[in-house]
């Protein structure tokens, strides 16, 4: 139920009543509300959220119909206010989602004739998978080129110079864990993939920290620690394992639960190159770029210092790209 401070909020935004004025100064006055409120949307209950986009498309409509009349007013500052506060939501989007309920809660309270393109607030899970995707391919990328750490080093060995179909299926299970994981949310049936994966490689210590992790998301927490806990006995370095695990949680779209496990991995050992790379990549994500670009600065003087070239290189390609492209001129 909405407190007090809610329902007072939406009374505020209520189309039932009448207001004098003309249409551009309500929707000036609407727009002014909408901001106030989009910075914290994802504290609010579902029953807001819907409310508050299904008012967002009637705000939307309404500086349509201003921009189109002959002789009406200027609303290009309204259009930008507008951008705003789309662009705020679209920066909790997670979040949000979570409060509404995941997809499925979404696609229910989603108008049948809305647009993705145009209204991209009722198609939150679809801009994150997107944005997960577009990660995905960048930590491909950048971490392609690493020293071979855990599973795909594994993999192009055996794939490719020696064959192995238990390595394969491993990786076939892993995949599809993965996947259902990020397009889904179905973390049981992510978790029946892992165990099958496991079931070829039981002492594979990425496999188990996705384990552990798809665990924690279940709530089965003591599970979780027996597996990190495991885990952490077959790493000779146990930055290394945090280095997975924040890998992972950043390719899962969790940059805030990835930063202080990229932290923990920095103290534990304040030489580790790619631990203060994966704190970079994880700022970058929480949209904080000149963080970003101190860990990654100090990334690529570490591995410079170590003799690794390749990882120098990769981190300042992900440095000039900070920003959206824009560099790092903060």
């Amino acid at each position: 139920m909405a407190h007090s401070g809610e329902q007072a909020y939406i009374a505020k935004l209520s189309y039932y009543r009448q207001r004098p004025g003309s249409l551009a100064k309500e929707l000036r006055e609407d727009l002014h509300l909408m901001e106030d409120g989009c910075a914290e949307l994802y504290r609010r209950d579902k029953s807001f959220i819907v409310a508050y986009f299904a008012r967002l498309d009637k705000t939307q409509q309404g500086l349509r119909r201003l921009a189109a009349m002959d002789g009406g007013p200027n609303v290009t500052p309204e259009k930008l206010q507008f951008k705003v506060v789309q662009h705020e939501i679209l920066r909790d989007a997670e979040r949000i989602l979570r409060k509404l309920g995941g997809s499925e809660a979404l696609r229910q309270a989603r108008p049948a004739q809305a647009s993705e393109a145009e209204q991209p607030w009722w198609f939150l899970d679809r801009y994150l998978f997107k944005q997960r995707a577009r990660l995905l391919k960048r930590a491909a990328q950048g971490l392609g080129i690493m020293v071979a750490i855990g599973l795909a080093a594994i993999i192009f060995f055996n794939v490719f110079i020696k064959p192995n179909r238990q390595v394969t299926q491993h990786a076939e299970h892993f995949s599809a864990a993965f996947d259902t994981a990020l397009r889904e949310e179905d973390y049981e049936a992510a978790l029946a993939e892992i165990d099958l994966a496991l079931a070829n490689m039981p002492d594979e210590p990425e496999t188990l920290i996705l384990k552990g992790i798809l665990l924690e998301e279940l709530g089965r927490f003591d599970e979780a620690e027996a597996v990190f806990a495991h885990a952490a006995t077959l790493v000779d370095e146990p930055e290394k394992l945090r280095f997975f695990q924040t890998r992972l949680l950043l390719e899962l779209g969790r940059p805030e639960e990835a930063l202080p496990v990229a932290e923990a991995a920095i103290d534990l050992n304040p030489n580790f190159a790619e631990g203060w790379l994966m704190m970079g990549l994880a700022y970058a994500d929480l949209k904080q770029y000149a963080p970003a670009y101190e860990a990654m600065n100090t990334a690529a003087q570490l591995a410079g210092e170590q003799g690794n070239g390749a990882l120098k290189v990769m981190i300042r390609v992900n440095m000039s790209s900070l920003g959206g492209g824009q560099g790092v001129g903060f």
